[in-house]
């Protein structure tokens, strides 16, 4: 197999191939958070995080601020208020339409108390492997979803 050259600005990055490019002047660590700023506490399930992708509407930006919440309080049970969810662009509306949505996958429990915010409880993931496909569908597979 040859190699192929690949421009690239020189002041970025050096020339070299393509199967060895690494830019010049970067750290090689994973960005970290700096002290006092807010960051995702994992780790996170890859099959709860896939199974609440493939699902229509602000799912994800709702299962990450359960993720967020979940952290900080270092419990699967969180009090969603409008307040915590609003940093991630989701209002009151569509948090509960997400909140069925996940408890209809099976990744949430939630009570609704009387004029309070909704108290949802994370679960695992549904059977499946790691990338959240359902038990036995080999790879590439279509499941039904469209």
């Amino acid at each position: 197999m040859k190699e192929r050259k690949v421009s690239l600005p020189q002041r970025h990055y050096s020339n070299r191939t393509e199967s060895t490019i690494e830019p010049e002047g970067l750290s090689k660590r994973i960005p970290r958070h700096r002290q006092g700023e807010h960051f995702l506490k994992g780790p996170m399930p890859l099959g709860w995080l896939t199974a609440a992708e493939n699902r229509p509407g602000k799912v994800l930006r709702i299962a990450i601020a359960l993720w967020y919440r979940a952290g900080l309080t270092g419990s699967p049970t969180i009090n969603l208020s409008n307040l915590a969810v609003s940093p991630f662009g989701v209002e009151r509306d569509a948090k509960r339409r997400v909140l069925r949505l996940l408890e209809h996958a099976g990744l949430v429990t939630v009570d609704h108390p009387p004029h309070a915010s909704p108290i949802v409880h994370l679960l695992d993931a549904p059977a499946g492997d790691s990338r959240g496909r359902p038990s036995g569908q080999a790879p590439g597979e279509d499941d039904g979803r469209s």
